[in-house]
């Protein structure tokens, strides 16, 4: 496995810039082009090349509020329909794909669109041959995509649900350029893996819109979303991101037009953004290649998946009378960063395989019926007369277990020294990314933790009453926020 990751991540940067190389020819300006093709941009902005995120879009002055930035018509989208209406062969790999059962469960929404760009993004030719070319050009936030990394810099991610997500997207990338392959053997000679990630990467990077095409000019504006000054819940983060989003795109059926306007005034030589939405970094870095420093302590997205080995539960007593049924090897149960919310579910499963309880008195006393579907949503409720407080105790330390297991598997330092090495400037950026990526389960683990040893004190101070002591458990002890 790391020695064909090692050859993809070679070949895409070989082949990367070789195509750069080849670009040096004089690339038309893209706004240039939109003009050209009858839409229309702003004389007020203007594009800068960043060494950190390709370009950008940045005003030449004072722009008011409603201000409208660019117009593109929808001939200048690419779009699926319109990679179809310029190469026939591509309704070839559509048919193949839908009349091959396998084939459709292993790519992708964009695997047509994808096959478009790795087709032309060398050739020069196409409606789309001036935007390809400009973005072959301007590579640089493409490349800070996890599965472009070589192999020292992806061991920094070890242990982390990035990683799982990096591994997958690897493994779809590759089931769907053997498909395409399969359905134009005709592209074999003309294209390896390293041509498929790069235009795949652009194309599930550079998504727009409704329904999903690439927008050029558009496309320059980066992400960005302002700290917020408190916990976003999910209901507040979709509201926060309406209110501080600088710009926005409407797709105007009347006039054929995309249209990219201002939400609020700009000063002279400000950056344009444009929201991207709010998700958690392992979302960020692997679609866009890049994190956001405050998700993990001002949003509840930020998410862990403990890991429990079924073998480590057959030895708990209670297991015995029901564990035939097939389950998988490894159950997961999700903590994420307002974790008192999950901590509870996570309690009551470990409190059913901590129970000493006959089967039947369960069944019987306490509602619990055949345990069917996903087991990491198999629990028993407090209140079951069966459960003692000795048993209450052993739940808690279970899942204590299953926290230090899970952090045990995480390469870096403790919080203190991941946010250490995020804030050093130093850091290279990648390093940073993953540093970061890693300080957010750690963080979630720590909450988690706090709970559980709050828990353990609450009932061990408990009364006769001690069957409510989680109703107080709470995220007091659990630093909301800090200056990081």
């Amino acid at each position: 496995m790391q020695r064909r990751w090692l050859d993809i991540s070679f070949y895409v940067v070989i082949c990367t810039i070789g195509s750069i190389a080849g670009a040096k020819k004089r690339v038309p300006d893209i706004l240039d082009w939109i003009t050209a093709n009858g839409g229309w941009v702003s004389p007020e902005l203007r594009v800068q090349t960043s060494a950190h995120s390709g370009r950008e879009l940045y005003t030449k002055s004072n722009l008011e509020a409603s201000s409208l930035l660019i117009t593109l018509p929808f001939n200048c989208s690419l779009s699926e329909d319109l990679a179809l209406k310029e190469v026939k062969g591509l309704r070839k790999l559509q048919r193949y794909i839908e009349n091959n059962q396998t084939a459709r469960l292993l790519v992708s929404e964009n695997v047509l669109l994808s096959t478009y760009v790795m087709m032309k993004m060398n050739s020069g030719q196409g409606a789309f041959a001036v935007y390809l070319r400009d973005q072959r050009a301007h590579h640089k936030s493409m490349m800070e995509l996890p599965w472009l990394w070589s192999i020292e810099e992806l061991s920094e991610l070890e242990g982390t649900r990035t990683l799982d997500a990096v591994n997958v997207a690897m493994t779809v990338l590759m089931d769907e350029f053997a498909v395409v392959i399969n359905a134009l053997p005709q592209l074999k000679s003309k294209h390896k893996v390293g041509d498929w990630i790069v235009a795949a990467s652009l194309v599930n990077s550079h998504m727009l819109g409704q329904p999903p095409s690439l927008l050029p000019g558009i496309d320059l504006a980066n992400h960005f979303l302002p700290k917020p000054d408190s916990l976003l819940s999910m209901e507040r983060g979709e509201d926060f991101v309406r209110q501080v989003s600088a710009t926005t795109l409407v797709r105007d059926v009347r006039t054929g037009v995309y249209e990219f306007r201002a939400n609020r005034a700009h000063k002279q030589g400000e950056e344009v953004f444009f929201q991207y939405g709010l998700v958690d970094n392992v979302h960020y870095l692997t679609m866009y290649g890049f994190v956001v420093p405050w998700i993990h302590n001002l949003t509840c997205l930020a998410q862990v998946k403990l890991e429990v080995p079924v073998q480590d539960l057959l030895t708990m007593r209670f297991a015995r009378p029901w564990m035939k049924t097939k389950i998988e090897a490894t159950i997961s149960l999700k903590l994420n960063s307002c974790g008192d919310g999950n901590i509870h579910d996570i309690i009551a499963f470990a409190r059913l395989w901590s129970s000493h309880a006959v089967w039947s008195d369960v069944q019987a006393d306490c509602g619990l019926t055949l345990l069917v579907g996903n087991p990491s949503e198999w629990r028993l409720n407090i209140s079951c007369e069966h459960v003692s407080r000795e048993e209450e105790m052993t739940a808690l330390g279970f899942v204590q277990s299953l926290i230090v297991a899970r952090r045990s598997k995480m390469v870096g330092g403790n919080l203190k020294e991941e946010e250490s090495l995020i804030e050093n400037p130093s850091t290279p950026p990648r390093l940073r990314a993953a540093a970061t990526i890693r300080r957010d389960e750690k963080y979630v683990l720590h909450q988690a933790e706090q709970l559980v040893s709050q828990a353990r004190k609450q009932l061990l101070h408990a009364g006769s009453d001690w069957r409510t002591y989680l109703s107080h458990l709470s995220q007091s002890c659990v630093v909301k926020s800090s200056p990081h």
